[in-house]
């Protein structure tokens, strides 16, 4: 298999970084509960999205691409206790990408016989295609609809103003893959209707 480690070795070691990932925390809560989601629970409900979103727009992507990408996404955040907020200063945003860039090249190195799982990695943070771009996307979407139907509890939890949400939610608009705009859009807008703060 072009590796000198055993398949247990290998299986051992996705499993691993399966089990670090999982402890990693989102600010977002479980629906119903005080637990906070963890990045594989945001990966899986992301999944499915992309899923229904690619059919119902009859997307020309491989969804099988697009799996892989939302699969490993936020890999990246092992070895945190909790995801970087959405909402950070200029600072914390050049420390998270400092911390996930390190983290990638850790994961290539480890994974260096796992050469599409480094590669999917890698595209992923390069946006080095549609189905990249389509992915990153939707799992913004996720955290908008997960929020809205916990009654905004992360936002509440971080004190995230109306005027805050609107100015993050129009730069992530912004970036938004195309076919996905006008959805997007309508999410964000049901959100901000939704919104605790909102004015009145």
């Amino acid at each position: 298999m072009g590796s000198c480690r055993s398949i247990f070795e290998r299986l051992s070691g996705i499993q691993q970084l399966v089990t670090d990932v999982s402890k990693v925390n989102r600010n977002h809560r479980v629906l119903g509960t005080e637990r906070r989601e963890n990045v594989i629970e945001h990966s899986f409900a992301a999944a499915m999205m992309c899923w229904q979103l690619c059919l119902d727009l009859e997307l020309d992507l491989d969804l099988g691409k697009v799996f892989k990408y939302v699969m490993v996404h936020d890999f990246t955040e092992r070895g945190l206790e909790q995801d970087f907020n959405a909402y950070l200063h200029a600072g914390d945003r050049a420390a998270k990408d400092t911390y996930e860039a390190a983290q990638l090249d850790a994961l290539v190195v480890e994974f260096a016989d796992f050469s599409d799982f480094t590669t999917t990695l890698t595209n992923y943070r390069d946006r080095a295609d549609s189905e990249a771009w389509f992915t990153e996307s939707v799992e913004k979407m996720q955290a908008i609809v997960l929020d809205q139907m916990d009654g905004w509890r992360a936002h509440i939890a971080i004190g995230a103003s109306y005027d805050d949400y609107c100015a993050h939610h129009k730069r992530v608009l912004d970036d938004c893959f195309p076919p996905l705009h006008d959805i997007l859009a309508d999410v964000i807008e049901y959100g901000r209707q939704t919104y605790y703060d909102q004015p009145i």
